[in-house]
């Protein structure tokens, strides 16, 4: 299926998502065009599902991250899910196993922000339980 120079093409895509063919088949020892079959091969068997970014938010504006668990009714987690997924502040949103129901990740430009738009989902989501959150100090 995949070798380890697949592998490596991986790990330095990865890092870089942006790396040139060229520069990959440097690093892999293999040709331009030997890269670029495998990457397609990579995507045909959906080991490579798209390529991103990484986003400077505190140039954005938006300095706080925040971990917020939510516990709710479980017939109505897709409900909600759907819901939170509306909010230009919610970043991911997890389905977990234990006394909460999801892990949702916010950014906000401040506590204050990060307060109202907890009271804001609360309000309108009746089935909500329990919340809650926790300020993210560092990623590293």
């Amino acid at each position: 299926m995949i070798d380890l120079i697949d592998h490596l093409i991986l790990d330095e895509l990865e890092k870089n998502s942006r790396i040139s063919y060229t520069e990959l088949g440097n690093r892999a020892s293999i040709s331009t065009t030997c890269v670029i079959k495998r990457i397609h091969k990579l995507e045909k068997l959906n080991i490579i599902m798209g390529y991103t970014i990484h986003i400077n938010h505190k140039r954005l504006g938006k300095d706080i991250q925040a971990i917020v668990t939510i516990k709710t009714i479980p017939t109505k987690i897709v409900e909600l899910t759907n819901d939170l997924l509306q909010f230009n502040f919610v970043e991911n949103i997890y389905q977990i196993i234990n006394d909460y129901s999801l892990i949702v990740f916010f950014r906000s430009k401040d506590v204050k922000q990060l307060q109202q738009m907890i009271d804001r989902i609360s309000t309108n989501n009746p089935d909500i339980l329990k919340i809650h959150p926790e300020l993210i100090l560092e990623k590293f």
